[in-house]
């Protein structure tokens, strides 16, 4: 017999000789005889507080007609709880029990003997309904007393909070007695499909009470675990949705979906390397699933993996052509293989079509690495950026309140995610150090979540602090036009998460750009910008954009403060191998195939020679196996390279013990990197150009007077590099004696820069109170 013709099952509990209803006397129903009595020859027999002989959910219905009164009060509960286990899916029980209720108005009578009613086994009085059939009980069956009573009231309570859902409870006076019929657990799928309703409408939490019923009744329902994961995710509950998702991927490995949420959810919690075989698996099993694919790349391009995170990366883009967080990526990982030419116009496309200021933020800080594009395009993408999502903001400017009095003490606000242990430290905080607190307030806003040691270093110098990165751009601005800032120094420019909204929402009368971006940021609300004779020289040569009026200090662009457990100068590498080492701890974005070009080049021409790269990414196999190729293909034998990983300060230092000559990045320059090969004694070879990062090399090198080593043109880069490798006189020299000519030159005059950054300070602020 088919399942769909099989007669549903009824337990009928407490059954005793009564037959069931006549609706459930027809061929459909099949009754389950119960009772704790065998002499009425059940056909099981066991009480209705343990009824394990009968598996869950293995009845359709279930009928108890005046048996609950018989049990304790806090038996009851138990019973129902069996009810509720035995029933299937959308199975219900009925129940009848005495309405004491109804009995109070006989009670009242005083007739407690007189027939209320005749039942299969006699009689039927009010004390037998409140105290149980006296004559079954005067018979030695003690289990027919009555120990409980229900008012409608309570019957409802009691199996609705057995978890019977819905509960109708009717009385019936004529018979003295209560009917409830109540609603099993609903289906498994039934109540898959609510929690799934609750999931699609943002409801997380009551959904994730749903799949947590769905997989606590059926735990090997893995479509609920999978989507429990996923809501404990947007609950921000991690571990608890990596765990979900887990127990999913154990009961059905083989649904593709599974497998891409766990690689995606790991590869957003900084595990691309347990991402990985989950996302590779996700595509096998479907090789159309775009997000996975996606997923892949990343967690290949974290890994270093760049050519294989382009495969990826051109899947996508072969499945949906407008993905264009692939295009952006694909951009990304074009650019790390030192393909420009190619991923350019793919990074461009999806600037072009993605309306978000921190990726759009991305493309004109991105051609600063790049040597393509020409120095009026580089500038042209800043002003594209201004337009796009700086001009917009002109509404929200509010006309300044400041006394403009340009004698007073005036209110500097630094801006900054940057006051913590990053490179901003070596320059910043001899300035915050040395300021004039009687002449100038110092306001720090920090926008970065976490804090260090020399977070607490700033914070100490600061006249004022405040904590901002749980505030958005208006509060922000808001902010710091309440706290009545008079110059506003930003120092993120277009680096990563910057803030450059709340800069064009113009909060302070004055702002002015400064460090973290050495160049000109297009941006019509930042007025100034911190710069030198060597970056900006007046006139230009070559002309070179800017949107702000560069503020050219005397000292220089930089001011710079060593860590002070900075290991000691070591000696010439040369002397001890008798080969010039080479050296570059640029940051591989900066790096570039005409630089290694260049490098190849100074390689072929001094045979004596090797090259030693050290950053967070060139290590790493992928990358280096890139740079390796190159190389080769250039004429360069594997043996005279060397890769090193990039370690925490100051260890990292140690490598120059190991380098004779530094070799700058071009087209931007080093900043950071340039300072610690100098004061760690190693000359540096720099090359110029005409944007203004590609001058920093000459910023740095002037002010300490080895302008001499900076070239204007790739020949003249690799011919200044020989020359100085051909000179170990001179490199002996500079060893010895580059500390000293460092702590006598302007880059390390920390209390001068100050006061003449301070007298900037106070003369645009001049500029602004004349204005007015």
């Amino acid at each position: 017999m088919s399942e769909a013709l099989m007669p549903k099952t009824i337990l009928h509990v407490g059954c005793g000789r009564a037959p069931l209803p006549a609706y459930f006397r027809s061929p459909e129903w099949r009754e389950i005889r119960y009772d704790i009595d065998p002499a009425v020859q059940p056909d099981l027999v066991g009480s209705m507080t343990d009824m394990a002989e009968l598996r869950d959910a293995s009845v359709d219905a279930i009928w108890s007609s005046h048996n609950l009164e018989h049990l304790l009060p806090h038996e009851v509960p138990t019973a129902l709880a069996e009810f509720r286990r035995v029933l299937r899916p959308g199975g219900m029980a009925y129940v009848v029990v005495p309405d004491v209720q109804s009995l109070a108005e006989k009670i009242a009578s005083g007739d407690l003997e007189g027939e209320l009613y005749r039942s299969p086994i006699g009689s039927i009085a009010v004390l037998d309904v409140l105290w149980g059939h006296r004559a079954s009980i005067a018979a030695g069956r003690h289990y027919m007393g009555h120990r409980t009573g229900f008012s409608a009231a309570t019957l409802q309570r009691r199996l609705t909070e057995a978890g019977f859902d819905p509960v109708s409870v009717e009385r019936r006076p004529q018979a003295f007695e209560l009917f409830a019929s109540a609603a099993g657990p609903a289906a498994i799928e039934t109540l898959f499909e609510s929690a799934r309703q609750a999931h699609t409408a943002g409801r997380w939490a009551d959904a994730e009470a749903l799949y947590g019923e769905v997989v606590a009744r059926s735990p090997g329902h893995w479509p609920a675990w999978l989507e429990r994961g996923i809501v404990c995710w947007a609950l921000k509950r991690r571990d608890a949705a990596l765990a979900h998702v887990r127990q999913a991927l154990a009961i059905e490995p083989n649904f593709a979906r599974t497998q891409a949420t766990l690689g995606a959810f790991l590869g957003i919690s900084g595990q691309p390397m347990a991402a990985l075989p989950h996302l590779q698996r996700a595509v096998e099993l479907d090789p159309q699933a775009v997000e996975a694919h996606y997923n892949l790349g990343k967690a290949l391009q974290e890994q270093g993996e760049v050519a294989a995170a382009e495969r990826s990366y051109r899947a996508v883009l072969h499945l949906d052509p407008d993905h264009q967080l692939a295009r952006l990526n694909l951009g990304n990982v074009l650019l790390a293989q030192w393909r420009s030419p190619e991923g350019l116009p793919h990074y461009r496309a999806a600037t072009r079509a993605i309306d978000d200021p921190y990726v759009q933020s991305n493309w004109p800080m991105l051609l600063n690495f790049s040597v393509e594009p020409s120095d009026d395009e580089v500038f042209a993408a800043h002003r594209e950026f201004d337009e796009r999502m700086i001009a917009p903001l002109a509404g929200l400017i509010v006309a300044p309140l400041n006394p403009p009095d340009p004698g007073r003490r005036l209110r500097i606000g630094y801006l900054s995610r940057d006051f913590c242990r990053h490179a901003v430290r070596y320059f910043l905080l001899p300035v915050i150090e040395h300021h004039d607190h009687q002449a100038f307030e110092i306001c720090c806003y920090y926008f970065r979540d976490r804090a260090d040691e020399v977070t607490e270093l700033f914070r100490r110098h600061a006249d004022r602090w405040v904590d901002c990165h749980d505030l958005d751009d208006d509060e922000l601005a808001t902010r710091i036009r309440r706290d009545g800032i008079d110059i506003l120094v930003d120092l993120a420019g277009y680096t990563d998460r910057n803030r450059l909204l709340v800069v064009g929402r113009k909060p302070a009368p004055v702002q002015i750009a400064y460090l973290g971006y050495p160049a000109s940021t297009g941006i019509r609300t930042l007025d100034y910008r911190i710069s030198d004779q060597w970056i900006d020289p007046d006139p230009p040569a070559p002309p070179v954009a800017s949107s702000e009026v560069p503020l050219r200090l005397a000292h220089g662009y930089y001011c710079y403060a060593p860590l002070p457990d900075s290991p000691p100068v070591g000696t010439l590498p040369l002397d001890r191998s008798g080969q010039v080492m080479f050296g570059s701890l640029n940051q591989a974005p900066k790096l570039n195939r005409p630089l290694l070009e260049a490098w190849a080049e100074i390689l072929r021409r001094l045979p004596a020679s090797r090259l030693l790269i050290q950053n967070a990414a060139m290590h790493a196999g992928p990358a280096s196996g890139h740079a390796i190729a190159l190389f080769e293909q250039l004429g360069i034998d594997r043996a005279r390279l060397e890769f090193r990983p990039f370690g925490k300060a100051p260890g990292y230092l140690q490598t120059y013990h190991d380098v004779d000559i530094a070799l700058d990045s071009f087209p931007y320059n080093g900043g950071t990197t340039t300072c610690e090969a100098l004061w760690m004694g190693v000359p540096v070879v720099s090359r110029c150009g005409g944007r203004q990062v590609a001058r920093l090399g000459l910023s740095i090198l002037n002010q300490v007077g080895l302008g001499d080593l900076v070239a204007d043109s790739a020949e003249h880069y690799v011919e200044t590099a020989l020359a100085l490798a051909n000179d170990a006189d001179r490199l002996r020299r500079l060893r010895m004696t580059m500390r000293a000519r460092l702590l006598q030159s302007p880059l390390m005059e920390q209390a001068g820069f100050t006061r003449e950054l301070e007298a900037s300070y106070r003369e645009v602020w001049r500029r602004w109170c004349a204005e007015r």
